[in-house]
């Protein structure tokens, strides 16, 4: 039990870090949608300097779409009458749904890096659907947070979406995969989204794993570490084999000791 709570801990610490950094994008946008909302109430139609995020290297866009057609984007500038809001599933799903949205990770077509749009709508002041923000974010930096999924040295980390897509792992062999095409995952991965988080052993790839999993914040990833089972317990079994090593040769002392004082009281007899 004590084995598995150190690999849950370290995912946990991941998970939270992780959760930090989506929570950090997130505000991004929906900062970005308040400032939307103060501005079609006041001025109309915003410029694209009235949009321009903070620096940050993981932002490779931020779009408004407004229900009057109206498109701008940073960096790209005014994009009305060019993009159409109301054909973007990001700006539907969004409309629909009231709330914020998270984008399964996706190739941006023209940076071709690995990224994930979060969706903000914003109103008007009676209530109406004014428009949404959709912010683009890089997801270079969760190799990062997957070098830092181990246990002692050993294991494998993994983030993988609530639709079952790997974007991020170790294995070069399994990144952009499906987790039903992992043998051994696909068992176990609809109960990991519906738990959440926990600890379970199951076979993978013809070898016993202990897996830990937890979810991310907001995005609803499963982070995954898992460790050969046979790594996790081999201290322990270490320990068993010591032990039982140091219990025969205590025996035989004892033994040697008792036939020591045999001798002393038969020997005058």
């Amino acid at each position: 039990a004590s084995i598995a709570g150190e690999i849950q801990a370290n995912v946990e610490s991941q998970r939270q870090n992780l959760s930090g950094w989506v929570a950090t994008h997130t505000r991004v946008a929906e900062d970005a949608a308040a400032h939307m909302g103060a501005l079609d109430d006041a001025s109309g139609v915003p410029s694209v300097d009235e949009i321009q995020p903070s620096k940050d290297e993981m932002l490779l866009g931020l779009t408004v779409g407004r229900e009057d057609g109206h498109v701008m984007s940073y960096p790209s500038g005014d994009l009305t009458g060019k993009l159409i809001p109301s054909d973007r599933p990001w700006y539907k799903d969004v409309k629909a749904q009231g709330k914020t949205l998270y984008t399964d990770p996706y190739v941006d077509k023209i940076t071709s890096k690995l990224c994930v749009s979060i969706a903000v709508p914003y109103y008007k002041k009676d209530g109406a659907f004014a428009g949404a923000i959709c912010e683009d974010i890089s997801l270079e930096r969760l190799d990062d947070y997957i070098e830092k999924l181990n246990y002692k040295g050993e294991g494998m980390g993994t983030i993988i979406t609530p639709s079952g897509k790997i974007v991020a792992t170790k294995d070069p062999a399994l990144q952009d995969k499906d987790v039903k095409d992992v043998p051994g995952l696909d068992k176990q991965f609809d109960e990991m989204v519906k738990n959440g988080s926990g600890t379970l052993t199951q076979n993978v790839g013809g070898e016993n794993m202990v897996i830990s999993y937890a979810t991310v914040d907001g995005t609803n990833w499963i982070m995954l570490l898992t460790v050969p089972e046979s790594f996790v317990y081999s201290e322990l079994t270490t320990m068993k084999i010591a032990f039982a090593i140091v219990t025969i040769i205590g025996l035989i002392v004892i033994m040697v000791i008792c036939q020591m004082f045999a001798r002393r009281i038969t020997e005058p007899v």
